[in-house]
């Protein structure tokens, strides 16, 4: 689930029902939620969780992200990957690969 609005960038684990199902992205049974809402105004992350959402990664840094959805071949697996460059200086601060097998 991809989502924005709020004024930071959010990644979250696999997660049902308030909680992580896992820790892997390899075909997860659950939801995985991204929020990016970075290339705005300038918020800062939600302490403590207000929601106590099983977060894996986030920041307020100022910053974008880039989708890419693709079949694998060599893995017959479809994929979306998702990556986070900060706008200062553009690195990359936080990529997932999200696997579906087919």
């Amino acid at each position: 689930v991809v989502t924005g609005h709020q004024h930071y960038y959010l990644r979250s684990y696999p997660t049902a029902h308030w909680n992580a199902t896992g820790t892997s992205y390899d075909s997860p049974t659950s939801p995985v939620y991204v929020l990016n809402g970075a290339a705005g105004n300038r918020g800062s992350l939600p302490s403590p969780n207000p929601f106590q959402f099983p977060f894996a990664m986030g920041t307020s840094h100022r910053g974008y992200g880039i989708i890419n959805v693709y079949a694998d071949r060599t893995t017959n697996n479809n994929v979306m990957q998702y990556n986070f460059f900060t706008a200062v200086d553009g690195n990359l601060f936080d990529q997932i690969n999200i696997t579906k097998r087919v």
